[in-house]
């Protein structure tokens, strides 16, 4: 007895649906996908700024690998993301606990690009490979400094509410 190929479709669908817990059926096209509820719950939510850190951090390996490539032209273009993703990151600064130390951080990066743009245009891997690796403590800084988990910094004084800052009560 042959099936038609939307009654196959269908088994397909009803035994994934079984197997994985959730789907979404486009009549069109079918497509299966599962839900993972215990992803929510993995840990803590990404700061803000996460996604702009992250790629400002890789965009350092993209003119690495420019200047290994000896490719000049590249490498001026992966420095020039670089500036741009830097920007965009001082966008979130106030979005950090200390907004002031993340737009110095962003200052001191792009203050940086400077010297390695201008090794790049003399074309001297030496001193471009140089100036690329002074990045590297500025951005470890970033790292420690701001995380890309969402966290409360402790609090850099005591609240009024803590009881060592409470006043007696007077009773008259």
């Amino acid at each position: 007895m042959a099936h038609s190929p939307v009654f196959i479709r269908f088994l397909v669908v009803a035994t994934l649906a079984a197997c994985t817990g959730c789907v979404v059926v486009n009549p069109s096209n079918v497509r299966v996908s599962g839900f993972n509820s215990s992803r929510a719950d993995s840990g803590p939510p990404a700061a803000p700024y996460a996604s702009a850190l992250q790629n400002v951090i890789e965009q350092q390996s993209a003119v690495r690998a420019e200047l290994d490539a000896r490719d000049w032209v590249e490498v001026n273009e992966e420095i020039d993301d670089w500036v741009t993703e830097t920007r965009k990151l001082m966008g979130y600064a106030d979005t950090a606990h200390d907004p002031k130390r993340f737009r110095a951080y962003c200052n001191e990066l792009l203050a940086a690009f400077e010297p390695l743009r201008q090794a790049a245009a003399r074309q001297d891997p030496v001193a471009a490979r140089e100036r690329l690796e002074a990045c590297n403590p500025i951005l470890n800084r970033f790292s420690r400094d701001f995380p890309l988990t969402a966290t409360t910094p402790p609090p850099s004084h005591p609240t009024s509410d803590a009881p060592e800052n409470r006043q007696p009560s007077r009773v008259p």
